[in-house]
């Protein structure tokens, strides 16, 4: 474990004895995430996964207004906005009925999208069932219409943002960062 942490780039009081038994004592058992000087520890599958705190992601920024036409960055996705006629919709790219500001930020607890059959989904399941590990869900990018969210960046539209083909919309399209 010791190794795992320095060859990962930590140091000082990461690889403290108590931090490295603490570690250890949760990857035998498949224990929660352990946060640690530097980063983070956590057992993913069972593998014991490190990953350091270096650069901001999406659940490090702050939320930001996003422009028709526009485009926002958050971390490593990059998202852009543009008037036009709606067409086809998918994980990548959305055309959604929004009539006031859009918000670019990370998910937040209590999110919830429409589902196409009927009823809600937490974002939380949404990513879960897309294989997104939970150390990760931070960094997704939710565009919001106030508190509503219309669109989780790469994966789905919230069904009642949806707007129809043909219909005056705003495209929004998850581009290369």
């Amino acid at each position: 474990v010791r190794r795992l942490l320095t060859d990962a780039g930590f140091s000082g009081d990461a690889l403290a004895a108590d931090v490295i038994d603490d570690i250890t004592t949760r990857a035998i058992a498949g224990g929660p995430r352990r946060d640690i000087p530097g980063g983070i520890v956590c057992v993913d599958r069972g593998v014991l996964v490190t990953e350091t705190s270096g650069g901001a992601g999406a659940g490090d920024q702050a939320p930001q207004v996003l422009d028709v036409p526009g485009v926002v960055r958050m971390g490593e996705v990059m998202v852009r906005a543009e008037g036009g006629i709606a067409g086809e919709s998918g994980a990548r790219r959305a055309w959604v009925r929004a009539s006031g500001p859009l918000l670019a930020r990370p998910p937040r607890d209590g999110d919830r999208i429409a589902l196409a059959c009927g009823g809600h989904q937490s974002l939380g399941r949404l990513l879960q069932a897309a294989g997104v590990p939970s150390r990760h869900r931070r960094h997704v990018m939710v565009v919001a219409e106030g508190a509503r969210v219309l669109w989780v960046a790469g994966h789905r539209a919230s069904a009642d943002a949806l707007a129809m083909p043909g219909e005056d919309a705003v495209l929004l399209e998850a581009v290369a960062a």
